[in-house]
């Protein structure tokens, strides 16, 4: 195939980064974007709509958001297809293949092909490290080939996989800033923002050892009291958080640590005699709440 068709609809934060990744492999060749308003999409202009026809179109990507693809699906459906009708794909694992059924019914091809990044400004082209891809086998060999055009690795996922796989990368990165955010709630807020450029160094760091690491046992890779069993901080951090803050602050810190401490549990790293005063300490709150 001298050049394998594509049309893109939505210019959302992700579409750019999508689309510039995917243009990486030779064959591919971006017809049309299209857009429900005009915006300029790595240098060229959306147009307006959906397209009239998907005929002698290969690929078809939705970047849209999750509850416009049912109705974005259904519509198409009823588009003229060509011979050979195109492989539809969206970018929402959570919202899984299934939301392209009226477009299977029409003999279309579908796919969920999720980026794993964080996309925060739209027009930002980024680097996707890791895709995840769920799509019947006909079609792996050739995605699969597609989205490592741009040096991506991609994981094969099946359809009940796809949202565990949403779900990790949403507490990796959706909730790190609210873990930032907590933190930063234990200070005036006239003292925040220096706190938060003295924290940041750490949260890289921290991050960092995951790298570097990323073969060893967690629970090797963590620093701080409850990797040396220390039950007196422990005790003293609880104690701040009941008497200082709102109940969730300090039920946050027990749900987080009870989860480090079976990382400290697996690495072997504290007695088991220890490994047990803190996780009597950590299930006991001292107020009741």
């Amino acid at each position: 195939m001298d050049s394998f068709q594509s049309i893109l609809i939505g210019a959302g934060h992700a579409a750019p980064s999508v689309a510039s990744a995917l243009a990486a492999h030779p064959a591919l060749s971006w017809r049309a974007f299209h857009n429900r308003s005009p915006r300029e999409l790595l240098g060229r202009q959306t147009l307006r709509g959906l397209p009239d026809s998907l005929a002698d179109t290969h690929l078809l990507l939705l970047a849209l958001p999750d509850d416009a693809l049912e109705d974005c699906a259904r519509r198409l459906a009823g588009l003229p297809l060509g011979d050979t009708p195109p492989i539809v794909a969206h970018l929402s694992p959570a919202a899984g293949r299934k939301v392209l059924s009226p477009l299977a019914t029409a003999g279309c091809p579908t796919a969920v092909l999720h980026p794993l990044q964080s996309f925060r400004q739209r027009g930002q082209v980024l680097q996707i490290p890791w895709w995840g891809l769920c799509c019947a086998d006909e079609e792996a060999t050739f995605l699969k080939e597609l989205l490592r055009a741009d040096g991506a690795q991609v994981e094969r996922l099946l359809e009940v996989e796809l949202l565990p796989w949403h779900l990790s990368a949403v507490f990796t990165c959706n909730f790190l800033p609210a873990l930032l955010d907590q933190a930063l709630a234990l200070w005036p807020s006239e003292r925040r923002e220096r706190i938060r450029q003295a924290l940041l160094p750490i949260l890289s760091t921290t991050l960092l050892h995951q790298v570097e690491g990323q073969r060893q046992p967690m629970g090797e890779l963590l620093s701080g009291p409850l990797r040396r069993g220390d039950k007196g901080t422990l005790n003293r951090h609880l104690d701040w958080l009941e008497e200082h803050q709102p109940p969730e602050a300090s039920v946050i810190y027990r749900l987080l640590s009870t989860r480090l401490l079976s990382l400290v549990e697996d690495a072997g790293l504290l007695p088991e005699e220890k490994q047990a005063e803190l996780e009597k300490l950590l299930s006991h709150s001292k107020n009741g709440r």
